[in-house]
């Protein structure tokens, strides 16, 4: 099924049964939730924006979910599946025929879409709906869809925000727990502080037991300088309510405050991990669902993922991981544009854990093992090549090459560069865009 399509057959693709053809995406089915065209036009195409929901179903032992910690130890359908939900904003041209067949897979940052940051002119106060937003829309100008998809568990509510209802593992009577490390700085004094991350509010695991003596604070003047324990009975898990103390499993409260500058570091037997894996399922699983399913709400031939910082990361990690063949062995993204995706090293080996998390805190204890559960891109620029598809906008240039920084000589490979002609809708575009495709097609296995 193409863009353009009557409403009615919009509604029944949202009632997409497991037993149909988008079933072998692992796409259950999608809910449209809003429907609405944006106002004005980019290049005479005119296009429309969709919100709703993406339900999905993973086979835990089906082996392109070998990797995600603890997706066998989740709750499964009747068909002994596991399940989870994003949230997504879709905007794809209204006419069928000014499509380019491609689509941009916008991974959400904390929640937040990135597509539309680095566009010229554009309005930021403006109503999505309007051109002026997107200002000088470079990919809606050559008919690209753009659809951004929530992928991390942690996300606080808000109407803002794309979400993912990720699953849980444990049991009431028997909670599963392990250790969380929380680095935390702040810049003005303040009487507590959040153990989720602070940049936009994330959920925190919740603190098993706030008397288990485990669970310690400490504080040091620099990200190597020793550390001095606050004595216990100095701080408690808790935060102020309407003038009162009130207990918090995700805050940590201290009468005498905290100090601007210091870097407070708290580690606390955390319970109820999230299968933060299924984040990374899901990202491969919609574009699939895409690219595979002819009935799909917005079927193309071509997909690329973009991230920026957090989800740039989130990008080097999946590859690493081996996400991009789907549970059919079927190749997901074509390419991807990788944005700011610095970090340390460290992640890679933090990253290895039940209880992780998306953003900035780290693991520092867990059920160590081969398998991964985190969101946490952690690689390095040769990692990125080692099962990579990766689109870069190059300017003047006919081939490229990215330094193997601190990767070990096994993840290095070498790449063969094609031009844009693979996707026509990007000739003539003001910059030189390149795909960069590894020459075995066995090394996403």
């Amino acid at each position: 099924m193409r863009v353009g399509f009557p409403l009615r057959n919009l509604l029944i693709v949202a009632a997409l049964s497991v037993n149909g053809t988008a079933a072998a995406a692992r796409v259950v089915r999608v809910e449209i939730i809003s429907r609405a065209d944006i106002t004005g036009t980019f290049a005479g195409r005119t296009y429309e924006r969709l919100t709703g929901r993406v339900y999905f179903a993973f086979e835990p032992h089906n082996p392109a979910n070998k990797q995600i910690v603890d997706l066998d130890l989740a709750p499964r359908n009747p068909n002994g599946e596991v399940e989870a939900i994003s949230e997504f904003v879709m905007l794809r041209p209204k006419d069928a025929t000014q499509s380019a067949d491609l689509a941009v897979i916008d991974i959400v940052n904390r929640g937040g879409m990135t597509t539309f940051v680095f566009n010229l002119d554009r309005n930021v106060r403006g109503s999505p709906q309007s051109a002026e937003f997107y200002g000088d829309a470079l990919l809606m100008k050559r008919g690209i869809t753009i659809v951004a998809l929530g992928w991390q568990w942690d996300v606080p509510p808000g109407a803002n925000s794309l979400h993912f209802q990720a699953p849980r593992v444990g049991e009431p009577a028997r909670p599963i727990t392990g250790l969380v490390r929380s680095d935390i700085t702040i810049d003005a004094p303040t009487s507590e502080i959040p153990l989720g991350h602070s940049l936009a509010g994330a959920v925190a695991y919740p603190v098993a037991n706030p008397n288990d003596r485990v669970n310690v604070l400490t504080v040091r003047d620099s990200p190597t300088g020793p550390r001095t324990v606050v004595p216990r009975n100095e701080w408690q898990f808790a935060r102020r309510n309407a003038g009162l103390v009130v207990a918090d499993p995700r805050s940590v409260y201290m009468a005498k405050g905290f100090t601007p500058g210091k870097i407070y570091e708290v580690v606390y037997r955390a319970k109820d991990p999230v299968v933060v894996g299924a984040g990374l399922a899901a990202v491969r699983d919609i574009i699939s669902y895409l690219k595979y399913d002819p009935s799909s709400i917005n079927h193309v031939r071509y997909g690329i993922g973009y991230g920026v910082s957090q989800t740039g990361r989130f990008i080097r990690h999946y590859l690493y991981q081996g996400f991009n063949a789907d549970e059919r062995g079927r190749v997901a993204f074509d390419g991807f544009f990788v944005h700011t995706a610095f970090h340390s090293p460290v992640w890679r080996r933090a990253s290895r854990s039940r209880i992780s998390v998306p953003g900035c805190v780290t693991i520092c204890a867990g059920r160590a093992q081969r398998k991964s559960s985190t969101s946490m891109a952690v690689m390095s620029t040769g990692d990125v090549l080692h099962r990579s598809l990766i689109l870069r906008r190059m300017e003047k240039r006919t081939s490229a090459f990215c330094p193997a920084s601190d990767a070990t000589s096994s993840h290095r490979r070498s790449i063969l560069v094609q031009p844009a002609g693979r996707f026509p809708i990007l000739r003539g575009s003001p910059e030189r865009i390149l795909i960069a495709e590894i020459r075995s097609t066995n090394a996403w296995r």
